[in-house]
């Protein structure tokens, strides 16, 4: 007996039919009937970079890292790459922002998930040494001219 598919190692995601055949005996009357063997994507897990920036800085490039490819598969196999986004601004409030991924697609055996909540962190406020006219009590911050108590 034999049995065949056109799938492969490398095949993508789909049903594909098996086929039965080569069986003999004199004292059967054999019917074939094929069969389906379905290959499921593989995960792919797309994890949105993080980053950090100054107050009133340029948000940096948002890059994303990937797991999970197969078969010499790479972010080039894809049809459509990540789309990165973050509420920040270089006028956002000192804080953390989510920055999601989002869009990625691939028609072979991959699929994708998001692990987007990475956060843009905007360190904390720098404060200025003091002049000559400041006391280190009332130094000038640097995210802005808010006063900053001095550190302890």
């Amino acid at each position: 007996m034999t049995l065949a598919t056109a799938a492969t190692a490398t095949s993508p995601a789909g049903a594909y039919a098996i086929t039965a055949s080569d069986a003999a005996d004199h004292d059967y009357d054999i019917t074939f009937i094929s069969g389906t063997l379905t290959v499921t994507a593989a995960p792919l897990t797309i994890s949105a970079d993080n980053k950090s920036m100054t107050y009133g800085g340029s948000v940096p490039a948002l890059t994303v890292s990937y797991a999970g490819f197969v078969n010499g598969d790479t972010f080039a196999s894809l049809t459509a790459p990540a789309s990165l986004t973050t509420a920040a601004t270089s006028t956002s409030s000192v804080g953390d922002y989510t920055i999601a991924a989002s869009g990625a697609t691939s028609p072979t055996t991959t699929s994708t998930s998001w692990a987007a909540h990475s956060r843009l962190a905007r360190p904390r406020c720098r404060q200025r040494p003091p002049t000559r006219r400041a006391s280190t009590a009332h130094r000038t911050g640097v995210c802005g001219n808010a006063p900053r108590s001095p550190e302890r």
